[in-house]
């Protein structure tokens, strides 16, 4: 008894490009992904350029639709769909309540195509509505790390692992400074703790 041939995958053409398609690729990712105005525009332009070497679009036409992306996101913004300044406030406080310092905030939004007024207005406006300073944002990331008054009691307090620590702190994007008077207080604790009777 032969067995029977396995079939060939049927291949799909792709999709042509048109005003509907990007529609429903920028709403489908915006579904699963809150974006800035930059990425989806990149995003939907990726697609299109997809398409192109898929041989589905030709290379002038990637041009003819930049306006046309260009008038869908001004119309998702005008929605609301697309808001970079709630995002930006969104990402600032929890980052903040991650213990992550404003340096290493301010990285990260410039990454995902905020711009950087926005990313200072918005740092600034998180600091004077009470938000988490970096003081205590350090505090935070300290305790997530075990480091410093966190640490665990067995490991030993020496030069080598003061350095470590300062060195973790730095890399979070913490000030020298904040660094050094954060680990100060922490050893001036201890030693508070030790001279207690």
């Amino acid at each position: 008894m032969q067995k029977p041939k396995p079939q060939k995958p049927v291949e799909r053409k792709p999709r042509k490009v048109d005003a509907d398609y990007l529609h429903r690729a920028a709403l489908y990712y915006l579904q699963r992904y809150a974006a800035t105005r930059v990425r989806l525009r990149e995003v939907l332009l990726r697609k299109v350029a997809r398409r192109q070497l898929l041989k589905t679009v030709q290379a002038t036409e990637v041009q003819i639709w930049i306006p046309e992306i260009e008038k869908l996101l001004d119309r998702y913004e005008a929605s609301g769909l697309l808001n970079d300044q709630a995002l930006a406030e969104t990402r600032v406080v929890n980052m903040r309540a991650a213990g992550r310092s404003a340096r290493d905030i301010t990285n990260k939004l410039r990454q995902k195509g905020f711009a950087p007024a926005m990313i200072e207005n918005t740092l600034q406006e998180n600091a004077d509505d009470g938000g988490i300073t970096d003081v205590e944002a350090i505090q935070k990331f300290m305790q997530k790390k075990k480091l410093g008054p966190f640490r665990r009691n067995d490991k030993v307090m020496d030069e080598k692992t003061v350095q470590k620590e300062i060195g973790t702190l730095l890399r979070a994007g913490f000030n020298y400074q904040l660094v050094r008077d954060a680990l100060s207080m922490q050893q001036a604790a201890e030693i508070d703790l030790c001279e207690d009777p």
